[in-house]
C-alpha cells in the first residue's frame, strides 16, 4: 500500500470514529485498536515480533524519532484506554486519543487533517500533564503487600526499610512496570495476600509513592534460570514451557550421556591435568549404571568413542586453550552456584575464573 493510500485509509478510520453514533467508551475502544493497527504497520518490515501493545508502540516511538512528549501521551493514551481511572473522563481520553492519533499519522505517514479531524481535536494542552516529583531512589525494596486497590491501581504495603508505616506501591504506568500487570492480576487467584515481594528499581515521588520497575513475587521461592531461559521460544514467551518440563520424564539418550560425560571430564582434568582416558572411562559407568543398561553394545561404543574425542578436546582447552586466554586453573570455581536474593533467581557455571589479584578479572566457562 502507497503512502497517498494509507494516509488516505487513516483520514477515513479517523472520521469514522468521529462520526459515530456510539459513546465515548466505543469510540476509545476504536481509537486504541487505531492506534495498535497504525503502529503495527509503521514497524510491519522489521522481522521482529512483539508480544504487547507496549513494545509495539515503543518501537515505532524508536523506529520514527516520535518526539517525547507525544510519546508520552500516546502511552497514556493507551493505558487510560484499558484501564480508566476516577480523574479522566470518558469524553478526555477520547479526545487524547483524537489528538495522538492525528499527531502520530502526521508524522509517520504525513497526514494532513481534513476540517472535520481538526474541528474535533484538541489543542497542546492537552498534553499537559503533571506527574508527581522524584525524590528518592531505591535499587530495590523487600515489600509487604497487604491489601489491594484495584480502582486505584495500587497496594498498600509495609517495606523493610521503613516498617513503622505503610506506603502505596503503585503498578501498572506507562512506560515503567506495566508489563507485570498481568503477573499482578493473579494476585487474589494464584497468590494470596499479605504477599512478600522485592520491589526493583524503586523510584519515590513527592507523595510519598512507591514506583518500581518491576515486581517479583514471592523472592525467596528461587526459580532456576535455565527454567526461565526455557519461557523464551522463538514464537514467543510461553511460562507453559517450565511448568509442562516439571511432569515430563527425563529419557536416557546418548547425547544427554555425553553431556553428562563430558561435564565428568572437565571436572576431572581440571582438578588433576595429567589425568588421562583410561583412568577415567572405567568410572563413566558409575555416573549413571542405570541408563548405560539401557543402550544396546553398539550405542555404547559409539558412547565410548565420541567421549574420548570430547576428552582429548578438553584437555587440550585446559592445557593450551586456557593459557591463551590468561584463565589460570588454579584460580578456577568448578560448578560455583550463584543466588539473587533480589531478582529470586538461582544458577549454575560450569567454570568461573577469578584471579584474586586482579580486579574485575572474572571469565566464564560453559560447556557447548
Amino acid at each position: 500500500m502507497t503512502g497517498t493510500a494509507v494516509s488516505h485509509v487513516l483520514i477515513k478510520a479517523i472520521e469514522k470514529i468521529i462520526r459515530s453514533d456510539e459513546d465515548y467508551s466505543a469510540k476509545i475502544i476504536a481509537s486504541h485498536e487505531l492506534l495498535i493497527n497504525l503502529c503495527k504497520y509503521a514497524i510491519r518490515d522489521t522481522g521482529i515480533q512483539f508480544h504487547t501493545v507496549f513494545s509495539i508502540v515503543a518501537y515505532t516511538g524508536h523506529q520514527y524519532n516520535i518526539p517525547g512528549r507525544l510519546l508520552y501521551n500516546v502511552h497514556r493514551f493507551r493505558r487510560l484506554s484499558e484501564h480508566p481511572t476516577v480523574h479522566d473522563s470518558p469524553e478526555s481520553i477520547y479526545r487524547l486519543g483524537l489528538k495522538v492519533l492525528s499527531d502520530l499519522s502526521r508524522i509517520i505517514y504525513q497526514v494532513v487533517p481534513t476540517p472535520t479531524i481538526l474541528s474535533e481535536i484538541p489543542g497542546d494542552k492537552v498534553y499537559l500533564h503533571r506527574e508527581a516529583s522524584i525524590v528518592r531512589y531505591e535499587r530495590y525494596v523487600r515489600a509487604l503487600l497487604l491489601e489491594h486497590d484495584v480502582d486505584s491501581e495500587s497496594f498498600q504495603a509495609i517495606i523493610s526499610n521503613f516498617p513503622e508505616k505503610q506506603i502505596r506501591v503503585r503498578y501498572n504506568l506507562a512506560g515503567r512496570n506495566e508489563l507485570f500487570t498481568d503477573s499482578i492480576k493473579l494476585i487474589g487467584h494464584s497468590f494470596h495476600l499479605p504477599l512478600e515481594v522485592n520491589l526493583i528499581d524503586v523510584e519515590v515521588d513527592e507523595n510519598d509513592d512507591y514506583l518500581p520497575r518491576g515486581f517479583i513475587l514471592e523472592p525467596d521461592f528461587l526459580i532456576d534460570i535455565t527454567s526461565i531461559a526455557e519461557c523464551f521460544r522463538d514464537y514467543g514467551i510461553s511460562p507453559g514451557s517450565y511448568l509442562v518440563r516439571k511432569f515430563m520424564p527425563v529419557v536416557a539418550n546418548k547425547y544427554l550421556m555425553l553431556g553428562n560425560i563430558a561435564n565428568f571430564f572437565l571436572d576431572e582434568i581440571m582438578a588433576n591435568p595429567d589425568v588421562t582416558f583410561k583412568d577415567l572411562i572405567n568410572r563413566v559407568f558409575t555416573l549413571d549404571p542405570l541408563a548405560f543398561s539401557l543402550f544396546d553394545d553398539a550405542t555404547a561404543r559409539e558412547i565410548v568413542q565420541k567421549a574420548q574425542k570430547h576428552f582429548v578436546g578438553l584437555k587440550s582447552v585446559v592445557h593450551y586453550g586456557f593459557k591463551k586466554v590468561g584463565i589460570k586453573v588454579k584460580d578456577c570455581f568448578l560448578e560455583p552456584t550463584f543466588y539473587s536474593e533480589q531478582y529470586g533467581i538461582q544458577g549454575r557455571l560450569d567454570v568461573l575464573h577469578d584471579n584474586p589479584s586482579i580486579e574485575d578479572d572474572a571469565a566464564i566457562v560453559e560447556l557447548k
